[in-house]
Protein backbone atom coordinates (compact mmCIF):
# COMPACT_ATOMS: atom_id res chain seq x y z
CA UNK A 1 0.00 0.00 0.00
CA UNK A 2 1.41 3.43 -1.31
CA UNK A 3 -0.58 4.99 2.13
CA UNK A 4 -3.03 7.12 -0.15
CA UNK A 5 -6.10 6.87 1.25
CA UNK A 6 -9.36 8.85 0.51
CA UNK A 7 -13.04 7.66 0.87
CA UNK A 8 -13.31 6.35 -2.72
CA UNK A 9 -10.33 3.89 -2.36
CA UNK A 10 -12.18 2.62 1.39
CA UNK A 11 -15.48 2.50 -0.53
CA UNK A 12 -13.77 0.67 -3.60
CA UNK A 13 -11.83 -1.64 -1.69
CA UNK A 14 -15.15 -2.80 0.44
CA UNK A 15 -17.14 -3.09 -2.63
CA UNK A 16 -14.79 -4.99 -4.18
CA UNK A 17 -14.43 -7.27 -1.30
CA UNK A 18 -17.84 -7.94 -0.96
CA UNK A 19 -18.18 -8.56 -4.70
CA UNK A 20 -16.50 -12.11 -3.48
CA UNK A 21 -17.90 -12.46 -0.07
CA UNK A 22 -20.32 -10.22 2.43
CA UNK A 23 -17.52 -8.76 4.98
CA UNK A 24 -18.21 -10.04 8.59
CA UNK A 25 -18.70 -7.89 11.43
CA UNK A 26 -14.99 -8.53 12.58
CA UNK A 27 -13.69 -7.40 9.36
CA UNK A 28 -15.21 -4.09 9.59
CA UNK A 29 -14.84 -3.19 12.90
CA UNK A 30 -10.89 -3.73 10.99
CA UNK A 31 -11.24 -0.74 8.50
CA UNK A 32 -10.83 2.07 11.06
CA UNK A 33 -7.98 -0.24 12.41
CA UNK A 34 -6.46 0.14 8.89
CA UNK A 35 -7.29 3.76 8.26
CA UNK A 36 -5.49 4.71 11.29
CA UNK A 37 -2.13 2.25 10.94
CA UNK A 38 -2.00 4.32 7.14
CA UNK A 39 -2.34 7.93 9.06
CA UNK A 40 0.47 6.27 11.26
CA UNK A 41 2.54 5.33 8.49
CA UNK A 42 1.90 9.10 6.51
CA UNK A 43 2.43 10.90 9.53
CA UNK A 44 6.22 8.42 9.85
CA UNK A 45 7.14 9.22 6.66
CA UNK A 46 5.98 12.93 6.76
CA UNK A 47 8.58 13.59 10.18
CA UNK A 48 11.32 11.57 8.61
CA UNK A 49 11.66 13.84 5.70
CA UNK A 50 11.32 17.03 7.78
CA UNK A 51 14.27 15.80 10.06
CA UNK A 52 15.89 15.13 7.02
CA UNK A 53 15.40 18.57 5.59
CA UNK A 54 15.84 19.99 9.30
CA UNK A 55 19.45 18.39 9.50
CA UNK A 56 19.99 19.56 6.11
CA UNK A 57 18.68 23.59 6.45
CA UNK A 58 20.68 23.27 9.99
CA UNK A 59 24.21 22.19 8.37
CA UNK A 60 23.79 24.84 5.23
CA UNK A 61 23.56 27.56 8.07
CA UNK A 62 26.05 26.83 10.00
CA UNK A 63 28.33 27.01 7.01
CA UNK A 64 26.50 29.85 5.98
CA UNK A 65 27.17 31.49 9.44
CA UNK A 66 31.15 30.77 9.25
CA UNK A 67 31.45 32.38 5.68
CA UNK A 68 32.15 35.90 5.80
CA UNK A 69 34.61 37.90 3.66
CA UNK A 70 36.51 36.58 0.36
CA UNK A 71 36.48 33.74 -1.74
CA UNK A 72 39.54 32.74 -0.34
CA UNK A 73 37.99 33.02 3.24
CA UNK A 74 35.18 30.90 2.21
CA UNK A 75 37.53 28.45 0.85
CA UNK A 76 39.07 28.77 4.27
CA UNK A 77 36.14 28.71 6.85
CA UNK A 78 34.62 25.75 4.55
CA UNK A 79 37.76 23.22 5.65
CA UNK A 80 37.58 24.23 9.34
CA UNK A 81 33.58 23.16 9.05
CA UNK A 82 34.50 20.03 7.20
CA UNK A 83 37.72 19.45 9.17
CA UNK A 84 35.33 19.89 12.41
CA UNK A 85 32.98 17.66 10.94
CA UNK A 86 35.10 14.80 10.20
CA UNK A 87 37.20 14.60 12.36
CA UNK A 88 36.08 16.46 15.74
CA UNK A 89 32.61 15.72 15.70
CA UNK A 90 31.15 12.17 16.68
CA UNK A 91 28.19 10.98 14.44
CA UNK A 92 25.22 8.83 15.56
CA UNK A 93 24.86 6.70 12.67
CA UNK A 94 28.35 5.43 12.93
CA UNK A 95 28.09 4.35 16.70
CA UNK A 96 29.23 7.83 18.00
CA UNK A 97 32.43 7.74 16.08
CA UNK A 98 34.07 10.21 13.78
CA UNK A 99 34.11 9.95 10.55
CA UNK A 100 37.74 9.86 10.00
CA UNK A 101 37.81 6.87 12.37
CA UNK A 102 35.63 4.87 9.90
CA UNK A 103 36.86 6.19 6.33
CA UNK A 104 39.32 3.76 4.58
CA UNK A 105 41.82 5.34 1.46
CA UNK A 106 40.70 2.94 -1.66
CA UNK A 107 43.91 1.02 -2.48
CA UNK A 108 42.42 1.09 -5.85
CA UNK A 109 43.40 4.85 -7.66
CA UNK A 110 41.15 6.34 -9.68
CA UNK A 111 40.85 6.63 -13.21
CA UNK A 112 38.26 8.87 -13.81
CA UNK A 113 34.33 7.93 -15.07
CA UNK A 114 33.58 6.50 -17.86
CA UNK A 115 31.71 7.92 -20.66
CA UNK A 116 29.89 4.85 -20.88
CA UNK A 117 29.25 1.78 -19.03
CA UNK A 118 30.02 -1.61 -21.07
CA UNK A 119 27.37 -4.45 -20.27
CA UNK A 120 28.14 -7.97 -20.90
CA UNK A 121 26.49 -9.69 -24.17
CA UNK A 122 22.65 -10.46 -24.25
CA UNK A 123 22.32 -7.32 -21.60
CA UNK A 124 20.44 -4.31 -22.78
CA UNK A 125 21.52 -1.10 -22.13
CA UNK A 126 19.14 2.24 -21.32
CA UNK A 127 20.26 5.91 -20.76
CA UNK A 128 18.30 6.84 -17.72
CA UNK A 129 16.83 10.44 -18.48
CA UNK A 130 17.29 13.40 -16.08
CA UNK A 131 14.18 12.92 -14.45
CA UNK A 132 15.42 9.31 -13.25
CA UNK A 133 13.32 7.13 -16.11
CA UNK A 134 14.14 4.68 -18.60
CA UNK A 135 12.32 3.50 -21.81
CA UNK A 136 11.55 -0.44 -22.46
CA UNK A 137 9.70 -1.88 -24.77
CA UNK A 138 7.53 1.39 -24.92
CA UNK A 139 6.90 1.89 -21.43
CA UNK A 140 8.66 4.80 -18.73
CA UNK A 141 10.00 3.19 -16.19
CA UNK A 142 11.67 4.94 -13.05
CA UNK A 143 14.96 4.02 -11.77
CA UNK A 144 16.49 6.70 -9.71
CA UNK A 145 17.05 10.41 -10.74
CA UNK A 146 20.73 9.68 -9.08
CA UNK A 147 21.65 8.00 -12.01
CA UNK A 148 20.30 10.66 -14.50
CA UNK A 149 22.69 10.65 -17.65
CA UNK A 150 24.15 7.08 -16.69
CA UNK A 151 23.59 3.56 -18.49
CA UNK A 152 22.30 0.56 -16.72
CA UNK A 153 22.26 -2.89 -18.03
CA UNK A 154 19.49 -4.81 -18.08
CA UNK A 155 19.35 -8.62 -18.32
CA UNK A 156 16.33 -10.77 -18.80
CA UNK A 157 15.26 -12.50 -15.74
CA UNK A 158 12.27 -14.16 -16.56
CA UNK A 159 9.28 -13.69 -19.02
CA UNK A 160 8.06 -10.65 -17.91
CA UNK A 161 11.30 -9.21 -16.06
CA UNK A 162 14.37 -7.49 -16.32
CA UNK A 163 17.60 -8.32 -13.37
CA UNK A 164 19.09 -3.98 -13.39
CA UNK A 165 21.94 -3.38 -12.50
CA UNK A 166 24.91 -0.12 -12.48
CA UNK A 167 27.86 -1.33 -13.90
CA UNK A 168 28.44 -4.24 -11.67
CA UNK A 169 26.19 -3.35 -8.75
CA UNK A 170 22.97 -5.31 -9.04
CA UNK A 171 19.93 -2.82 -8.46
CA UNK A 172 16.64 -4.37 -8.15
CA UNK A 173 14.16 -5.71 -10.98
CA UNK A 174 11.59 -4.34 -13.35
CA UNK A 175 8.51 -6.26 -13.36
CA UNK A 176 7.18 -5.19 -17.12
CA UNK A 177 3.77 -6.88 -16.54
CA UNK A 178 3.38 -4.04 -13.87
CA UNK A 179 5.67 -1.34 -15.45
CA UNK A 180 7.64 -0.80 -12.50
CA UNK A 181 10.82 -0.89 -11.13
CA UNK A 182 11.46 -2.90 -7.36
CA UNK A 183 14.70 -1.54 -5.69
CA UNK A 184 16.32 -5.11 -3.63
CA UNK A 185 19.61 -6.75 -3.23
CA UNK A 186 19.99 -9.34 -5.60
CA UNK A 187 22.37 -11.29 -7.37
CA UNK A 188 25.65 -9.85 -9.03
CA UNK A 189 25.53 -9.96 -12.67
Amino acid sequence: MDGRINGQVVTQFVRAYQSIAPLRLGELWAVPIMLRLTLIENLRRVAFRIAWRRRHRDLALEIEGSLVGSLDEHRVALELWRKSYNEERPHEALGMRRPAEVYRESPRPFEGAPDEIAYPPGWLSRKVRGIGSIRLHGAEIRISAALAGWHVGLRPGGPESYLVAFGGLPLGRIDMTAHAFHAESGETP
